[in-house]
This record gives C-alpha cells, sequence and structure tokens, in this order.
C-alpha cells in the first residue's frame, strides 16, 4: 500500500481544540522496534526499515519504505509470536534501531485518516494519513485548511518520528539512557538478545571511527562463526590496534575439551600474526567479547593470562550482570603472573 502523511505538532489547546471538534477512540498504546541493516539510521542511509509493531495481544511485522513527495509504501502481515519475528530479523542481520512508544487516538476527516499521538517523551501530534496512491497535495492542502479551521495552526510539518527520537538520543541524554533501557527490558521479554540494544544510542550519533559498542556488534558478528557443537556456548571477540586494524576471533571447541580455543585468544592469536602485538604488548588498544544473548561472559583465566601478556594496556569490554562494562586489563587481572 502507498500512502501521503504529514504530521504536526500540537500544543495542549490545539489538543483540546481537535478532541472537542472531533471524536476520537479511546486511546491505545502502541510499540514500535525498528529494525534495518544500519540499525537507527536505515531510514536515512537505506531508505527502508523493517519494523515490528506491538498493540495489546497483537503484532505485525512491516516492511516501510520511503518514496519521494512525502509518500511512503508499507506492506505487513499480523504474527502470532513477536519473540520469534525479533530473532529471526536477528538472524538476518537486521539491527534494532529506534524504540516508538506512543498513545494513539485514531479518527477520519475529509477522506483522511487522523492519529492523534502522545509521542513518549516528545510530546503531541497529530498525524494526517491518505490510504492510497492518489491522494494529491489538493486534497491534503484541503483536509488541513479544514483542521486549521477548528482551531489548530498545522502551518509547520513535524519530523518522522523516527527522525525525532534519534534527535533526542544525541541531544539529551536521559532519554538516551531511558531509551536504551526501555530497548533492553523488551528485547529480554521477547527473547532476544538485549545486548544489541546497548548500540542503539551510539549508532544514531556516533562521530568517532569506532568504540566499544560498535566492536561489540563485530563481536556478535564473530560469534555467530564459533564452533561450539559440545557447549553450545558461542563467544566472539575483537582485538583493536591502535592503528585502527580489527583483529577478529571466535570460539573453536574440540572433543578433546582441553585442545578448546577461546574467542579473545584467537583474536590475539591472529593480532601477533598481523605484527599488532608487540613483544612489550603495547599495540593492543581494546578487546571486546560477545558470549550467549543476555548472559555475563567476562574472559576466562587462561584468556586473562593471554591478555596480560599480550595486551596489558588495553580496555576489555564485555557483557556483565546485564549491561555492556569495559575495564581495564590490568584490573582485569590484578597481580598477574608475569614471567621473568
Amino acid at each position: 500500500m502507498i500512502e501521503t502523511e504529514r504530521r504536526f505538532r500540537l500544543n495542549a489547546p490545539e489538543t483540546e481544540a481537535l478532541k472537542s471538534a472531533i471524536e476520537f477512540s479511546s486511546p491505545i498504546r502502541l510499540t514500535d522496534i525498528t529494525f534495518g541493516p544500519h540499525g537507527a539510521q536505515s531510514m536515512d542511509k537505506d531508505g527502508w526499515i523493517v519494523r515490528l509493531r506491538l498493540s495489546g495481544d497483537k503484532a505485525r511485522i512491516e516492511h516501510k519504505r520511503k518514496l519521494p513527495d512525502s509518500r511512503w509504501q508499507e506492506i505487513g502481515l499480523a504474527v502470532d509470536a513477536p519473540g520469534s519475528a525479533v530473532r529471526l530479523l536477528t538472524a538476518m542481520g537486521l539491527r534494532p534501531g529506534l524504540l516508538i512508544r506512543r498513545l494513539r487516538s485514531a479518527s477520519t476527516f475529509k477522506g483522511a485518516e487522523l492519529a492523534l499521538d502522545d509521542l513518549d517523551g516528545l510530546g503531541t501530534f497529530l498525524e494526517v494519513e491518505f490510504p492510497r496512491e492518489t491522494a494529491g497535495d489538493r486534497t491534503l492542502h484541503e483536509t488541513v485548511a479544514g483542521l486549521q479551521a477548528l482551531g489548530v495552526s498545522l502551518t509547520t510539518p513535524a519530523p518522522p518520528y523516527g527522525d525525532q527520537i534519534n534527535a533526542a538520543i544525541e541531544q539529551r541524554e536521559e532519554f538516551a539512557h531511558e531509551h536504551d533501557r526501555r530497548m533492553r527490558e523488551l528485547l529480554t521479554e521477547l527473547g532476544g538478545d538485549p545486548a544489541v540494544a546497548v548500540l542503539t544510542k551510539t549508532h544514531a550519533t556516533r562521530s568517532a571511527p569506532s568504540g566499544p559498542r560498535e566492536n561489540y556488534e563485530r563481536a556478535l558478528r564473530n560469534r555467530g562463526m564459533s564452533y561450539c557443537r559440545y557447549s553450545s556456548y558461542p563467544v566472539g571477540a575483537v582485538a583493536v590496534a591502535a592503528d585502527g586494524r580489527i583483529f577478529d576471533g571466535c570460539s573453536v571447541e574440540n572433543g578433546s575439551f582441553g585442545l578448546t580455543i577461546c574467542a579473545e585468544r584467537a583474536a590475539l592469536t591472529a593480532a601477533v600474526l598481523g605484527g599488532s602485538a608487540s613483544t612489550a604488548g603495547r599495540e593492543i588498544t581494546a578487546i571486546v567479547v560477545a558470549g550467549p544473548d543476555g548472559r555475563s561472559c567476562s574472559p576466562c583465566g587462561a584468556c586473562r593470562q593471554f591478555i596480560a601478556e599480550l595486551a596489558p594496556d588495553a580496555d576489555v569490554t564485555f557483557w556483565w550482570e546485564g549491561e555492556l562494562v569495559t575495564v581495564s586489563a590490568r584490573d582485569l587481572m590484578p597481580m598477574g603472573y608475569v614471567y621473568e
């Protein structure tokens, strides 16, 4: 379906004037989780997203693509198991992006569908939508003029909700933390990987070439290459060199369990082969580890000894008790063994 839509910010008097003139339905809670190749930036970079829409006990998967002239193409279907949908989307390589929560009341006016949205943390908006391709500028202008006659200005269209949330994440630290917290909680509730959700803010605002969260995402991809037929405990890792080069590693198990290679040691071995672990061990600046979904996964004792020798000045990042943490290699293994 191709639709034309506009949305406008409303102040309190305008909201009351609209409600008194038009009968809206009782508000319902709508929650969208967006997914895409570039997470929170997918609509800007790719021109499309997939969203999981939750409303009460109902759920839908919808593909939304941007078209010229404020038009959108949408196609979707109902799903019975939203948790399975989340796992499928992430398995396809689509990253969770934004969490869009709102209370929505609906109505119609002059052939348009109206949605009165109380968007969490961002205010009240009126969305005017024509669910047909034939809706042109004249139809839109006539509808807007009719609404203005009811006492609402509607002079400046508001950006899409995704753009507004991205801007709030960048500009308001408290909003960003609350957004990430709610995303983690919802993904956990749905049976997805809450660790992926901590990437959301960085995806929206990152200016540096890389950081712990971006590298954690790469470690998650490496985790997918893990050979773990005996433990079913996959682990991925990256070692980051001072010159920006990144060395990948994943766990490789063996039927003779003592021969198993941890992801951290695999990444550091690759760094040695690449010439980025000097005798003094000063060239590796960061190590990032990603274990099973939502489970704490710090380096084991053997890996800590490996890190202590080959990357003693590195920062080590891993998932621990519900959050992504970074500690120094020296704090990770105090009073470690040093050959003299």
